[in-house]
């Protein structure tokens, strides 16, 4: 009976491992049975023995104490036949293959072979994230070292240009979200991977070309807006490309076109504003004015990106503006930018009456609460600068 259970054992089979090293236990337990029977105590086998059941007993003992030390040898590397077996037959069965592999990971989690094994059937069949997720996990958790990390890196290579090819197909179709999406798991692998494994500069590229995208997808619709005259709308498009912009200033540099179509709808207001004042039209006026002032308070990285890039042209409709917005302060501040340029002050009396008159209204309560003069109000304001002269005149004939 004990020949018959180690007839077919074989302890090169990974899969039938255990149910054969089982069997080999209840040879052993045959085996001793024999060793210990109660018929040595009755029969001198050692001395009558012609069917020779003694020199049977010890061939039987030699060849389960090989197949013993066999099996042992295997169980201990149980994780690598699986990983060999899964080798031999990917070829001819790549899902069997795979089965293989995760076995190994089951009796050793920390198997790295089988790791990429996996990894490499999941990029073979398109599962990016499956590959790259278990590549973060080898190189995080068990730390690959000589030819593993080798062939950890070369199959990071290819799983992270799986993920570059994709990015750019999606930003050749315009799909910026889905790129960022697909790339933020390139971004967590390489974070996991850090002293390890070095992720190309091509990543941040593509971060940068969809972050940009979405960011102009929003200035897309704002400037349509502009041109329909649809201010409401343009604003909460602008103010979606700010958010989104300062959220992800790794990518997307401060200022720029969102603040150049700001300035261009913060200007529209104030002119509807304007010509809404000159027909007599109060409640219109009034809700252009108050949007007015919503933008200059509400967007402060407004007012240095006009001083920094705006010309001539651009900084005095900025008076107009930021005078209509009752912000005096801020539009002397444009009128020095402008004196500091070289233009004459002639050439900004329309903008210096304005100002001086919108700076009377709106300076002349808190003269009255603080006690102060208009001419102390003025020297705050220009210094006594002659320059000034035009706007100081206004703001004393409207006081």
């Amino acid at each position: 009976e004990a020949y018959e259970l180690i007839g077919e054992l074989d302890p090169g089979d990974p899969e039938n491992l255990l149910l054969d090293e089982f069997n080999l236990c209840q040879a052993e337990t045959l085996a001793a049975i024999v060793a210990q029977g109660t018929f040595h105590e009755w029969l001198n086998l050692e001395q009558s023995d012609p069917e020779r059941v003694l020199e049977k007993h010890w061939k039987l003992m030699e060849e389960i104490t090989d197949l013993r030390g066999r099996f042992n040898a295997s169980i201990a590397a149980i994780d690598r036949l699986f990983y060999d077996k899964g080798e031999a037959v990917a070829g001819e069965s790549p899902e069997r293959a795979v089965r293989l592999f995760h076995s190994a990971i089951t009796y050793n989690p920390f198997h790295i072979p089988s790791h990429l094994a996996i990894a490499g059937a999941d990029l073979d069949a398109n599962r990016k994230i499956e590959a790259i997720e278990r590549l973060g996990e080898v190189f995080s958790l068990m730390n690959p070292y000589g030819i593993q990390l080798e062939e950890a890196s070369l199959l990071a290579d290819s799983v992270t240009g799986a993920f570059f090819d994709s990015a750019r197909e999606y930003i050749g179709e315009q799909r910026f979200t889905t790129s960022v999406e697909l790339l933020e798991n390139a971004v967590r692998f390489c974070k996991l991977s850090s002293g390890l494994y070095e992720c190309s500069a091509e990543l941040r590229d593509l971060l940068v070309l969809s972050h940009r995208g979405i960011y102009g997808s929003f200035l897309v619709v704002s400037s349509r807006a502009i041109r329909n005259d649809d201010l409401r709308l343009a604003r909460i498009y602008i103010n979606s490309a700010l958010e989104y912009q300062e959220n992800n200033i790794d990518f997307i540099p401060p200022g720029g076109e969102a603040l150049d179509l700001l300035f261009r709808v913060f200007t529209r207001h104030r002119v509807l504003h304007d010509l809404f004042g000159m027909f007599d039209n109060t409640n219109g006026a009034h809700e252009h004015v108050v949007a007015v002032r919503e933008i200059a308070q509400q967007s402060p990285g407004l007012f240095d990106h006009i001083l920094e890039n705006e010309g001539v042209s651009g900084l005095q409709s900025a008076v107009l503006n930021y005078s209509a917005a009752g912000m005096p302060e801020y539009a002397v501040t444009l009128l020095k930018e402008l004196q500091q340029k070289g233009i004459r002050a002639s050439e900004t009396a329309f903008q210096q009456r304005i100002a001086g008159r919108y700076a009377a209204e709106e300076l002349r309560g808190q003269a009255i609460q603080g006690g102060k003069t208009p001419e102390h109000l003025l020297e705050e304001l220009t210094g006594g600068d002659p320059w000034f002269s035009i706007y100081e005149h206004s703001f004393l004939s409207s006081w």
